[in-house]
């Protein structure tokens, strides 16, 4: 894994961070957002990566988003684009969602 000394950042107006300033976890995230629905995208604040545990998301948003439909369209975005994770945390001000680890393979158990 590619490392730098401070990669906290903003991309698209959203805070983007990786607990050990991975390059290659900031890059996946930006990707993410990259591929969020414009509104989507307004609802968010930030996104963090916990590198100890990988592919592992905190994701903060607006109050009053809409906290199921952004957790819909992550879910489809990290399955296509990533092709899974180690979990992601949805939260705002009033509320929080989760989504469970999901990798390809998994629905069969």
């Amino acid at each position: 894994m590619r490392q730098n000394a401070n990669l906290d950042q903003m991309y698209l107006n959203i805070e983007i961070s990786s607990r050990y300033n991975l390059l290659d976890e900031i890059e996946d995230i930006k990707e993410i957002i990259k591929g969020l629905s414009f509104t989507a995208r307004l609802q968010l604040h930030s996104v963090w990566c916990d590198s100890k545990a990988t592919a592992c998301y905190s994701i903060e948003a607006s109050a009053g988003a809409d906290l199921d439909a952004l957790k819909w369209e992550l879910y489809d975005l990290f399955r296509r684009e990533q092709m899974g994770h180690n979990g992601i945390d949805v939260h705002s001000k009033d509320e929080s969602v989760h989504l469970d680890p999901d990798w390809p393979g998994d629905e069969i158990f």
